[in-house]
């Protein structure tokens, strides 16, 4: 405990700790803004012209508005994707576009010779885009199965170069949106009423925003406080000390994860107390805010914090920012389709509504399963930091030039 302390006052002296605080603050709150919008909680009326967006995995709608979509880039050949986030326009060579139209004719019963000559008509104005769509899609619907249509999907996809809607990963996460209906919209107020008890809907919201910013910042401060210790030669002198490997590293480590802990409660605390305000305590649940913050967002920093010490320590270098930048891109891009409720594998969760509540209580188990299984992963990073670290006082591997036997 009194090393932990120790380290924890010494981070406190940093200027790097409180750059990144003030970075993760401005993020959150340009992102949040000053005060929830309590208009989020407005009970639906009946006849409103918008009732919000809902996901549905209904594959009649997935397929006609997947077919619809691939039809119209057919047409002109021109596809749109997002290979690793960043827009590419696709056009294809002859030969890859009959393998699309091969692709399209298994998928809607309809021959190849049959789709090209539906295209020319409406190249020549005698057919409208729409009335291709609709014939070609009506046949579309009891050609094939379920799974028999995702596979061809996943290989237009592949002749794409991957990266666009069509793939069995993003398929039903863009093609699966509907309107939203008024009983819909009333069972999903009554759910952010009853169950998440209003607290939990703006929580999620919260920690979408806040899960963005701690997937990168922390690890620059992570870095810089064991690769300080190489540079300003304080290593050498730290190796010669009684305390343990296991204890200097753990104190260390703590103390990073305990003082950013603390400042994303007390700013989750800032927008708990303004729902307390908005809505009373009898309609709300104020531990909530709390709860998430710990499911939700400190496994993100135990893994960054896991990842800056071991990549600094085993190659005495701050490789572990460009692959903590590497992988904050790939998710956050990745995690892009699933923005309003996508709950994958990934370390940053997305649920950027005030809602959707129904999506998050079907995922609820998984996302346990992956909070569970990164912390496991941030201790076994531990766990081999310590090895490493051992290992270099007592001499046993390659240390700056010196304690090697």
């Amino acid at each position: 405990m009194r090393l932990m302390l120790l380290e924890m006052k010494r981070i406190l002296k940093n200027p790097l700790f409180w750059i990144s605080i003030a970075l993760i603050f401005v993020f959150i709150y340009s992102q949040f803004g000053s005060g929830i919008d309590i208009s989020d909680m407005d009970k639906p009326l009946p006849n409103q012209e918008n009732y919000g967006i809902t996901q549905t995995n209904n594959m009649s709608i997935i397929r006609e508005k997947a077919i619809a979509q691939l039809l119209q880039e057919y047409s002109f050949n021109s596809y749109t994707t997002y290979p690793y986030g960043f827009y590419r326009q696709v056009e294809l060579n002859d030969k890859k576009n009959l393998q699309m139209a091969k692709i399209i004719s298994a998928i809607s019963g309809t021959s190849i010779e049959e789709i090209q000559e539906k295209q020319k008509k409406q190249q020549s104005s005698l057919m409208n885009g729409e009335q291709i769509q609709h014939i070609i899609i009506a046949k579309a619907q009891d050609s094939i199965s379920a799974q028999e249509f995702l596979d061809l999907m996943d290989k237009a996809d592949e002749l794409l170069g991957g990266g666009s809607f069509y793939s069995k990963k993003l398929i039903a996460s863009q093609f699966g949106k509907r309107s939203k209906t008024y009983e819909e919209a009333i069972e999903d107020y009554e759910l952010m009423i009853n169950k998440d008890r209003v607290s939990g809907a703006y929580a999620r919201l919260f920690c979408d925003y806040a899960g963005i910013i701690i997937g990168i910042i922390p690890i620059f401060l992570a870095v810089a406080i064991w690769f300080k210790d190489q540079r300003s030669k304080c290593q050498d002198l730290l190796f010669t000390r009684k305390t343990s490997s296991l204890k200097f590293i753990i104190s260390r480590y703590l103390a990073m994860l305990i003082l950013f802990s603390i400042f994303l409660i007390v700013m989750g605390s800032y927008y708990n107390i303004q729902i307390i305000k908005e809505f009373g305590l009898s309609k709300i649940n104020p531990f909530y805010f709390y709860g998430y913050i710990l499911i939700w967002l400190i496994p993100i920093l135990a893994v960054l914090l896991s990842i800056g010490t071991f990549t600094t320590i085993a190659t005495n270098s701050p490789s572990g920012i460009l692959v903590m930048m590497t992988w904050w891109f790939l998710d956050v891009m990745n995690g892009l389709p699933g923005i309003k409720g996508g709950y994958g594998n990934s370390l940053i969760l997305r649920h950027n509504i005030v809602g959707n509540t129904q999506i998050y209580l079907n995922n609820r188990a998984f996302i346990f399963i992956n909070r569970g299984a990164y912390i496991l992963f941030a201790i076994v990073i531990l766990v081999i930091s310590m090895s490493i670290y051992n290992l270099k006082r007592e001499g046993k591997v390659f240390v700056r030039g010196i304690h090697k036997k």
